[in-house]
Parts: C-alpha cells; sequence; structure tokens
C-alpha cells in the first residue's frame, strides 16, 4: 500500500455505463480515475491523506486502485465510563464520553483493557459509526501511553501511598463503620470511591512538574 495526499480532485462524473468517479491527481505524481458511490467520492477532497494499491490501465485510461481515506486519529480524555458489560462472543463493551462529548460504546476482548480506561485517561479513535437500533461505536479507540516504565512504576509507588493515606483519613473521619450496610454487608463501592477521590487529590499534591 502506497500512502500520499490528493494534490487535484475532479467534480463527480458518470461515465457512459452510469458510474461515477473522480479524477484525481495525488502528491506523489500518480494520476488517474477512481469509481465508486457518490457518498464515498464525496469524502475526496484537495489534501486528503489516502492509500492506494497500485494503477492499471482499464479501458484505455489510467485506474487507481484500491484508494481509500486515511482518517486523523482523534486524540482526547475520557470524562466518563459506564460499568462494563458481556456481549457476544465473549467480548466485553462499555460506554464511553469523552471530554469533547462524544458518547459511544467501545467493544473489547479483555475486561482488563476496559477496566483501564477511566476519567482523565489519554485516548484516541479513528473515527465513530452508527449501528441501526444499537447506538454509537468507536472505530479504532485505543489508550495512548503516556509514561515509560519507569514512570509508572514511580506513579504506581506514588497512588498506592496516596491509597494508604486516604484510607487512613477516612478511618479517622469516620470511625463507626461508614461503609457498612444495615445488614452489616460492605458498600465496597462507596469505599473505593471515597478512598480514590482523596488518593487522586493527595496524588495531584504529590506529582512535581
Amino acid at each position: 500500500m502506497k500512502e500520499t495526499k490528493i494534490k487535484k480532485v475532479s467534480k463527480i462524473k458518470t461515465d457512459d455505463h452510469g458510474y461515477a468517479y473522480v479524477d484525481l491527481e495525488l502528491e506523489d505524481g500518480t494520476r488517474g480515475y477512481y469509481p465508486n458511490d457518490r457518498e464515498a467520492l464525496s469524502s475526496f477532497t484537495k489534501g486528503s491523506k489516502v492509500r492506494y494499491i497500485d494503477t492499471k490501465v482499464f479501458a484505455g485510461r489510467e485506474k487507481i486502485n484500491g484508494l481509500t481515506k486515511i482518517k486523523d486519529m482523534v486524540t482526547t480524555k475520557i470524562k466518563r465510563v459506564g460499568s462494563i458489560s458481556v456481549g457476544n462472543n465473549n467480548t466485553f463493551y462499555m460506554e464511553v464520553e469523552t471530554e469533547d462529548e462524544v458518547v459511544g460504546f467501545h467493544f473489547s476482548d479483555s475486561r482488563k483493557n476496559l477496566s483501564s480506561l477511566k476519567p482523565g485517561t489519554l485516548i484516541q479513535y479513528s473515527d465513530t459509526k452508527e449501528v441501526e437500533g444499537k447506538g454509537t461505536f468507536f472505530v479504532g479507540l485505543n489508550k495512548v501511553v503516556q509514561y515509560s516504565p519507569d514512570e509508572r512504576r514511580q506513579l504506581s509507588i506514588v497512588r498506592q501511598s496516596s491509597i494508604k493515606a486516604a484510607i487512613e483519613i477516612l478511618s479517622i473521619a469516620s470511625p463507626k463503620g461508614r461503609w457498612v450496610k444495615p445488614d452489616g454487608s460492605v458498600d465496597s463501592e462507596g469505599a473505593v470511591n471515597d478512598v480514590l477521590t482523596i488518593a487522586e487529590m493527595l496524588i495531584d499534591y504529590a506529582i512535581v512538574d
């Protein structure tokens, strides 16, 4: 596959058989026509990043084969995540809302991969698509690695210390069983949320830019 950009693109034309196409000049010097439906052809504009397989003479003209548009990755942070649910074929999914207010579902074969996505996590995705009756889905969503192995290790130490300090703070502030339910069971989710809220504040204080 070859990657380049569109230098010139014609208006959408129709051949003698009623098929739509555009004439293209690419920045790598390639010239030719590319047939497709009108919706796909309208997405090709001057400056668009594209990839293609090759060119071949067809019906007396140079035809560009396998032309596809390369979409720029969107980089953003997660604002909110929903609970993890089990889908078909042992897959997992959850709803994700980004800081630029895009909401959609993200699928993965690994529950661990989904659980690593939290508010504040930096992510990239290539697109979103609508599936009739099911909603919006992210395409190509990935977590952006922001730290080297040594930085992750140091941050892990800071987090562990902050969590320990948060538990001590809450123990002093609420000595009578803050997360014990009337039936004697523990409100685990409430406990974790309270501890992490304070821990995140301590992490921000502990990390020096």
